[in-house]
């Protein structure tokens, strides 16, 4: 059930996923999310920003024009690595 979705999300730091249901549903719950989408994907992931103005806490991440979708999952560990330095760092201080 959505509930159920909501309740596994709530114990999670990140989400990395496609545009699904969990997808916007984290994003609803201000969890850190990025979504890896194709080059060319609809209005509810806007071109021109990698944040989308309804999810703060979201990032949106293109393939290129390959079919490979290792450079954006790549991107996207980055980003949680990046994340998780930080958070070492404020912890020691």
């Amino acid at each position: 059930t959505l509930e159920q979705i909501a309740a596994v999300l709530s114990l999670c730091d990140w989400l990395i996923c496609d545009d699904s249901g969990p997808a916007h549903l984290a994003s609803c719950l201000g969890i850190n999310t990025v979504v890896c989408l194709p080059e060319y994907s609809d209005w509810r992931w806007p071109r021109g920003s990698d944040t989308p103005p309804w999810y703060p806490k979201t990032t949106v991440i293109r393939k290129n024009h390959s079919d490979d979708w290792n450079d954006c999952l790549s991107k996207a560990w980055e980003k949680v690595d990046l994340w998780m330095l930080s958070k070492q760092e404020k912890q020691k201080s």
